[in-house]
């Protein structure tokens, strides 16, 4: 095994990481993986199919995490600056207090932006359909990131 293969799969790996435990792209980070093994190989694995197909995949995890939040809170009932106030308070918590701080600032500020125009069990149903669909993305991504990962190992093996 190659040093550029070992450095390939730590990539492939910590991207399925990365975007397990934070807000970076970890998908960014197996598109470099994979591009790197290709590269490594002479470009002969994987075949273009192959690369085409997970290169895809990853492209469209990297989209959809720029219409996470909107989607989850558009399904959820929430208004734009429901979607807006949990947006900055989890941002803003989220250095201090990790994801416990980012999806409890997030339910906090869309309940009390919702409470303005709905009663309080209204409110706080957007707020936790706000959290879930932002947890049902992240765990969409974590799958998607570990599928490119595990290609790529029936690849090299």
């Amino acid at each position: 095994m190659t040093a550029v293969t070992v450095a390939a799969f730590a990539l492939l790996g910590g991207g399925v990481v990365v975007n397990a435990g934070s807000q970076y792209p970890g998908a960014a980070l197996s598109l470099v993986g994979v591009y790197l093994y290709w590269w490594g190989t002479g470009y002969a694995e994987p075949a273009t199919l192959t690369l085409g197909l997970v290169t895809a995949v990853a492209v469209l995890v990297l989209a959809g995490r720029l219409f996470t939040r909107y989607v989850a809170s558009r399904v959820g009932g929430a208004s734009r600056l429901g979607l807006a106030a949990g947006t900055a308070a989890g941002l803003v918590l989220f250095p201090f207090t990790g994801t416990t701080g980012l999806l409890l600032g997030t339910v906090v500020a869309v309940f009390a932006v919702e409470y303005r125009r709905r009663d309080a069990k209204q409110s706080l149903l957007v707020a936790l359909g706000v959290v879930f669909g932002t947890v049902a993305s992240r765990s969409l991504r974590v799958l998607l990131t570990g599928l490119v990962l595990v290609v790529m190992v029936v690849v090299a093996v």
